[in-house]
This record gives structure tokens, C-alpha cells and sequence, in this order.
């Protein structure tokens, strides 16, 4: 099962109140780019501000430290790039709004750093985006800014920009912006660059009757202004810093194992290595097996919020290897790939358990989860015909169809009523676990009416607990053919939940009532809006465990180990860093708690 490339984002997709961050400056208003005439040779007399370094930068802001927290802020709405296109685009799209394209040529030579740098505190939530001045100190956010600015230049008009400015500026300006005599504008003073977009920088060597000789065209101008910007802060070309992120002295050896009985060797099979950070894809590099089983990646990154997951593909199906990490103080790594000859024939396949969970009921709509268990019993990995695999089913009515991680178009197909997975199914139990969300209508009773593919052992669902709220309260009643057995409510992640179990059912379709209309108005003593479960656990045997999304199946001596979800733990680590860089966590608390998550992450498979 499927490590994705991009790391699963369904918490944020299913989770009442979730906050998509999107654009940086997406929401700058500036459309005005008509040149202010400016002086480049006139007095410096810029009033001074507070020193907090929110109105201007007391350090010159550094593109490179500015790389890390835009990874850990903003890479996954506006991509590696900043051209809007990160892995939560497309689920900000969905919503009605658009993530910016920060290096569009519009924007960058518009937009004053002081505009920028209001934008990335304060945030714009009427576009889903917030601010960041509570996880980011002032400097960290023109660091931020530097790291867009270098994304947003090209490196051929800064070279000719700073060629020109040494030919023609720094006579009179000096050569890092500060003039020989000093009483012109110091141009590297981050308080006057601070208010000044680069058209008005340009507009003022195209305006300045000092600067009519200089005879330059437009475009040079334009390459001027940015070679004086960067006067004010530490460029690094984003190529170069990548380049950092993608190369280092690890080695990661692996060895390739057939799991089923007289399996062959999976010699110059292709093994691709991708390393990825909480959002995503960083790189990949792809290798082939040799005649001893053993495929070696070297020149890796040692970096702690790096993880690499082998892929490897062998007679018509992909399988992967559980996340490896590789610290800072590691340098060779070895881990396994498990893989099985493949079969076409799905016989052995059931659904162990299905569990469906009511969220986000308002008083026109609810949100649905279908969380679907499965087994498989054979020898071999089933990859279904051309490439089909677990196949569910959809109601009529649902919208918005999604699922954990890689969705419709990526991971799974739809036709008709019908939604088929295309990921290789290994033996075990579970073998699978698939989770389904969708939106559908509801206004005080729904017949849910589901028809399953496979035999079904036992069902579950979950109810938000609903007792005082304003209205009636939520209850659901079994089918004749599929009765369910109310086992009252119980704790799922400190949120109460009303749970009704089934045996297996007597046909192919599970079916029950679904009465009640709580009002959307909040319980006493809430604070949501709506009536919903923020995070449900998954019922097995009718106990409450942990709501599992992973899809990593790593195969160890042939014995199964309880999976994590690995976005979740992500997350975790993400926070626990963040907490520890704010000073609210002793350094022994942390370390402790941070080699915990990662010993834990480092174990899920299925």
C-alpha cells in the first residue's frame, strides 16, 4: 500500500473549523502601478519608527533562512516554485478561492515589502488565510519575504542589474548603497526599502533628473531596481538552496523480499526512492535492483524532517517500503522492500469491518465517513484487471467525493455508481483501509442505503452525541435484514460518540434509518457551530482505537503491526518543533517526546 507522494491531507479536508492557509500575498489589493516619483538622490529624512522590526527589518532579511520557514508555512498552498500550485491548491480551489501566485510579474513589482509583510502577519481570512504572528517573530516574516523575493527573481536580470549599478550607480551611490559623502539616500537601508515596490524604485531612475544621462530601457531599470533590493538582503538563488536540500553523504541500502512462497527475484526491477517532508515530495531518484536483491541510494540529505519511502515495481504492480528516516548523525541505512508475485483473481477479498460516521451535520446537510476494512487471504498481491482493484460503491446523492490522501483522478477512479482503487493489495489483515467522505442532503431523517462488492463481517456506526443541543437528538435504527444494537456512547479522542454495531449482514446491502434533527446552533458550553465529530476512532470490536488513514504495509518476518496515522504524527513533530523554538517546552521534554513520535513513525506499516 501507497506511501503517497503528496502527504494526505484528510484531517484538514473532514475537520470542523479546519483553516486552509492559502495565498502569502494573494490577497495584496494593489492594483495601481502607476510609478510614484521618487528621488533617488534626495536627502535621507525618513521619519523613524518604533524599532520592533515589524514596520522595517532591523536585519537584513536572509533568503536562505527564509527557505526553511516558507518549506514549514507556505509551500504546500504556493508550491516549490510560488507559483500557487502546492499540494492543498486544488482542495483551496474547491472552496471558491484561488491560491496566489506570488512571482507573477504583476504582483512582484507592485507590491511594497511593507504590504507583503502586512499580508503574512495579519493573513487575510476572508480568503481562508491566517496570520502568522503568532508562530513567526518579526524577522522571521521579512525572512520569509526575502526567500519570495528570490523566488520571484530571475538570475540573469539580477547579474545585469548589479552589472549596470556598478558601471553607472555606485559612483555616486557606493557599492553596497551607501554614498561616498553620505548625504545621499542610503539604498541598502532596509526602512526606505521597506515602502518602495520595485517600479517605484525603477520609476525613479527613469524620473530623477540625476539619472536622465544613464539612458537606460525598461527593462534595465527594472533590472536596477532589483539589484538595489538586494542591497537590503542576503540573496541565495532558490536554485542553489535546493540543491542543498537534495544532496548529502547518506547512504540508503535496501533489499528487495518476495513474501510469497518460490517468489523469484526482483532483479533490475526499478526501485524510485522519494524523499518527502510533511508536504509533500521533495525529490526522487530511481535505481535497480541488483542480482543480490540490494538496490543503494547514496548523496542523500540527513535531515530529521526528511523521510524516504522506496517504491518498487515488479510484475505489473508498485509496491512500497515503510518510511525511513535518516538523522543528521546517520550515514547508512539499510530497510527492506517487501513485494509478491501478483494475481489477477480476487477471490479471498472481504471487508472486514465498515464503519460510518456522521460529522458536520447543520440543519440541510450532513458529512459522511465510510471507513472500509479489508481482508485478503492469498499468497499473492492483487492487482485486478488492468489495474482495477477494490472497487466501492457511491450513493446518488453524495457530493464532493474525496478520500484519504490521493483522491478521484489519482489514486481512484470512478464510473457510473462505481469507485475503484488502483492500489496492489498485499495478504494480510487487514490487507487495506480505504476511508470515503462525502457530503449529502439531510433534513430530520435519511434512509442510508449502501451496496457492498465484497462479503461484509460486521458494520458500525458512529453518531456525534447530540443530547442537549436545541432540536431532536440523532439516532439510527437497522433494517430488518441488517439490525444494529445500540451500544451507547463512548469516548473517541475526548469526543463523546453514540456507537451502534452489526453482525454480518444476511445481503449485499447495509441499510439503516437516520432520524433526529439537532439544531445547528451550538450544545452549552460548546463552541462549534454545528453538530460533529472533530476526529472519530475506528470501531474493532467494538472498541474505540485511534482512527487510522495510513496506507504504508511493511512486511518484517511476516508478522503485522499496528499502524499510526502518519500524517497525524507528522503534524505532531511539526508542532512539538514549533513549541520548542517558542521556548514552551523544557529541552529534555522535548527530546524525549520528539524520539517517541519518530521511533513510532518510524514503525507503521500494515
Amino acid at each position: 500500500m501507497k506511501f503517497q507522494s503528496q502527504i494526505a491531507s484528510l484531517l484538514a479536508a473532514t475537520c470542523t473549523g479546519v483553516l486552509l492557509i492559502t495565498a502569502l500575498a494573494a490577497c495584496s489589493t494593489t492594483t495601481d502601478a502607476r510609478i510614484r516619483a521618487i528621488d533617488l538622490n534626495q536627502p535621507a529624512s525618513i521619519p523613524t519608527p518604533p524599532a520592533d522590526g515589524e514596520a522595517y527589518p532591523l536585519l537584513p532579511p536572509s533568503a536562505e533562512r527564509g527557505a526553511a520557514l516558507y518549506a514549514q508555512k507556505c509551500i504546500a498552498c504556493h508550491g516549490i516554485g510560488g507559483e500557487g500550485d502546492g499540494s492543498r491548491a486544488a482542495q483551496i480551489k474547491q472552496q471558491g478561492h484561488l491560491v496566489a501566485n506570488l512571482v507573477m510579474l504583476a504582483r512582484t513589482r507592485t507590491v511594497k515589502p511593507s504590504e507583503w509583510h502586512t499580508t503574512i502577519t495579519v493573513g487575510r481570512i476572508q480568503n481562508l488565510m491566517p496570520g502568522f504572528s503568532g508562530s513567526l517573530n518579526a524577522q522571521n516574516r521579512w525572512d520569509v519575504q526575502a526567500y519570495v523575493w528570490s523566488l520571484g527573481t530571475i538570475a540573469a536580470d539580477l547579474d545585469a542589474g548589479r552589472a549596470i549599478y556598478a558601471q553607472q550607480c555606485a559612483t555616486c551611490h557606493g557599492a553596497k548603497g551607501k554614498s561616498p559623502d553620505g548625504k545621499l539616500q542610503n539604498l541598502a537601508d532596509g526602512r526606505w526599502l521597506s515602502d518602495e515596490s520595485l517600479l517605484e524604485i525603477a520609476g525613479a531612475v527613469a524620473k530623477s533628473d540625476a539619472h536622465t544621462k544613464l539612458k537606460l530601457s525598461e527593462a534595465q531599470r527594472i533590472q536596477v531596481a532589483s539589484a538595489v533590493r538586494a542591497l537590503g538582503y542576503v540573496h541565495t538563488s532558490p536554485a542553489n538552496l535546493r540543491q542543498t536540500k537534495i544532496t548529502g553523504s547518506g547512504v540508503l541500502v535496501l533489499r528487495a523480499m518476495n513474501a510469497s512462497p518460490n517468489g523469484n527475484q526482483a532483479v533490475n526491477a526499478p526501485v524510485t526512492l522519494r524523499a518527502l517532508d510533511a508536504n509533500g515530495e521533495v525529490f526522487s531518484r530511481t535505481a535497480p535492483v541488483d542480482a543480490a536483491n540490494i538496490v543503494t541510494f547514496t548523496s542523500l540529505p540527513q535531515r530529521s524532517d526528511y523521510f524516504y519511502q522506496a517504491e518498487l515495481e515488479y510484475a505489473g504492480g508498485r509496491f512500497f517500503g515503510a518510511p525511513t528516516q535518516m538523522l543528521t548523525t546517520t550515514s547508512l541505512v539499510t530497510d527492506v522492500i517487501p513485494y509478491y508475485e501478483t494475481t489477477s483473481d480476487p477471490a479471498g477479498i472481504r471487508i472486514n469491518n465498515v464503519l460510518f460516521a456522521v460529522q458536520n451535520l447543520t440543519e440541510g446537510e450532513l458529512t459522511m465517513v465510510e471507513i472500509y476494512e479489508f481482508d485478503y487471504t492469498g499468497t499473492r498481491a492483487y492487482i485486478g484487471e488492468k489495474g482495477r482493484t477494490l472497487k466501492l460503491t457511491v450513493p446518488a446523492s453524495a457530493k464532493n467525493v474525496r478520500f484519504d490522501g490521493l483522491g478521484l483522478g489519482k489514486r481512484f477512479f470512478q464510473e457510473g455508481d462505481v469507485i475503484y482503487d488502483t492500489d496492489v493489495v498485499g495478504p494480510g489483515t487487514p490487507a487495506q483501509r480505504i476511508t470515503m467522505i462525502y457530503e449529502m442532503p439531510y433534513r430530520n431523517s435519511a434512509t442510508i442505503d449502501r451496496r457492498m462488492l465484497y462479503p461484509v463481517d460486521r458494520w458500525n456506526v458512529f453518531l456525534p452525541e447530540t443530547e442537549g443541543f436545541p432540536g431532536t437528538p440523532l439516532r439510527v435504527t437497522g433494517a430488518a435484514s441488517t439490525p444494529l444494537k445500540d451500544e451507547g456512547t463512548r469516548d473517541a479522542n475526548s469526543v463523546k460518540v453514540r456507537v451502534y454495531s452489526g453482525d454480518k449482514p444476511t445481503s449485499d446491502t447495509l441499510r439503516f434509518d437516520l432520524t433526529g434533527q439537532p439544531l445547528g446552533a451550538e450544545k452549552p458550553g460548546n463552541d462549534t457551530p454545528t453538530v460533529g465529530i472533530a476526529m472519530i476512532g475506528l470501531a474493532l470490536t467494538l472498541a474505540i482505537l485511534a482512527f487510522v488513514i495510513v496506507r504504508v504495509r511493511r512486511i518484517r518476518d511476516a508478522v503485522h503491526t499496528p499502524t499510526q496515522n502518519k500524517q497525524q504524527l507528522l503534524h505532531q513533530i511539526a508542532a512539538l518543533d514549533d513549541d520548542f523554538s517558542q521556548g514552551k517546552l523544557r529541552p529534555d521534554d522535548y527530546h524525549t517526546t520528539r524520539a517517541r513520535i519518530l521511533a513510532t513513525l518510524k514503525e507503521i506499516w500494515e
